[in-house]
């Protein structure tokens, strides 16, 4: 797995650590504000799937491959 990808794994999970302990301390002060706490399990899950995704190889067999149109020259050769 690319270091960088767990680097992201960890930041993420350090993040999902402080915004729990954010949620917890505005509802000790504010009580329960549903919409808010939508909105950061919203972020939470976003961030979660974009470390997950940046821990995927990267490999040439996961790129897709890209294909002329049909009709067009590949690039770099003469058309036939």
């Amino acid at each position: 797995m690319n270091p960088l990808a767990y680097f992201a794994i960890e930041l993420n999970r350090q993040n999902e650590e402080q915004a729990e302990r954010a949620r917890r301390l505005r509802r000790q002060r504010h009580g329960e504000d549903e919409p808010t706490a939508a909105r950061d399990r919203l972020w939470a899950a976003a961030i979660h799937r974009f470390a997950e995704r940046s821990a995927e190889p990267n490999t040439p067999e996961r790129r897709p491959e890209s294909r002329p149109a049909a009709g067009q020259p590949a690039l770099g050769y003469p058309a036939a």
